[in-house]
């Protein structure tokens, strides 16, 4: 089942719960029920959930949407308009951006990820090794060089990055509406019967509002990591928990109730590798706090001088997503979502 909420236009469909009807095919189905009812569905159903001795959840950009994150085509937006409003950028990859955006051509409507593949691709035919490529035609009118697309992909990393440097909004206000659905539904998860299986969440994303929430509330996991000041990738701690001691005199110890396995499928933007090993270390966000609110050449300008903005170690949204799974780390962290 897959859980969501979706907007048409002046209408708002808050709930949506797409999985297998009586006919056998994947419909909405809360499609039927008013927003309350639909409510009260999926309150029954994630109660149900809950009580099950093991919970796997994946949550994917929805999940970050509250809290400033960008859906896909927000995300390219946001990307090429602070990209373009770079000084540094050659002028054939700032008219390439340019004419992606004006142009009425084929090519220039597809989606993001389909239109950051090709980039991707072409840099690498034309700038690998030994490729036995020297440069490709393009259908459109600029030409860029194999260096210009190549700088233009490691830019445009960084630049998603920094989309995804997000921050929770403060939890101080007085009432229920006002806190963030982070520490809502983490706390869901953390007070399940300590007898059932741990909760097992994976994400998409590559933001830290999750590991920031579990920080405020609390809740210790393990990310796949081990150490502290520059934590480095050791998949083996998915294999262990939290206990404490209990009655001592009677040799009994407890199990820590507020514990996570938590697993970042496509990487996160304070991942980085050093010496060819994999490492992990969060930058202070609040000097690039409310980056995506800025305007465009405000955010070329943090873009670049900003240092905490890394280049982040994770798999861009491109067709190469598939392969780049099979490496490591994520094939661990796939290879684990497989067997949870």
């Amino acid at each position: 089942m897959k859980l969501g909420a979706e907007e048409f236009g002046a209408n708002t469909r808050r709930y949506q719960l797409i999985g297998p009807s009586d006919r056998g095919e994947l419909e909405d189905l809360l499609d039927d029920k008013d927003d309350r009812e639909a409510r009260q569905r999926l309150q029954a159903l994630i109660s149900e959930w809950l009580r099950m001795e093991n919970l796997v959840v994946l949550t994917g950009a929805g999940c970050s949407f509250s809290s400033g994150g960008k859906l896909v085509n927000q995300l390219e937006q946001g990307v090429s308009t602070a990209l373009e409003s770079l000084n540094s950028l050659p002028q054939s990859t700032r008219d390439l951006l340019k004419e992606r955006r004006v142009s009425t051509e084929p090519w220039a409507k597809t989606g993001f990820e389909q239109w950051l593949s090709y980039i991707a691709n072409a840099a690498h035919l034309a700038s690998a090794e030994h490729s036995p490529f020297s440069g490709l035609s393009w259908r459109a009118t600029t030409k860029p060089s194999a260096s210009d697309l190549a700088q233009l992909v490691k830019l445009m990393g960084r630049a998603i990055n920094a989309e995804c440097s997000l921050t929770l909004p403060s939890p101080d206000r007085k009432g229920a509406a006002a806190v963030p659905p982070h520490f809502a539904f983490l706390s869901k998860l953390v007070v399940r019967d300590s007898n059932l299986g741990r909760t097992h969440l994976f994400t998409l994303n590559y933001d830290t509002l999750f590991e920031q929430t579990m920080e405020l509330l609390g809740i210790q996991y393990f990310d796949g990591f081990t150490g502290r000041a520059e934590a480095r990738f050791d998949p083996s701690v998915y294999g262990l928990d939290i206990y404490y001691p209990g009655e001592v005199s009677e040799g009994r110890v407890r199990r820590f109730d507020k514990f996570i396995h938590f697993y970042k499928l496509h990487g996160s933007i304070h991942w980085f590798v050093e010496n060819g090993e994999l490492r992990a270390r969060h930058p202070d966000l609040g000097q690039v706090k409310g980056y995506g609110a800025l305007s465009a050449e405000e955010r070329a300008a943090k873009l670049m001088a900003n240092p905490l903005i890394g280049d982040g170690t994770g798999i861009l949204p491109t067709a190469n997503k598939f392969v780049q799974t099979l490496g490591m780390p994520f094939a661990q962290l796939f290879r684990s979502f497989q067997i949870r």
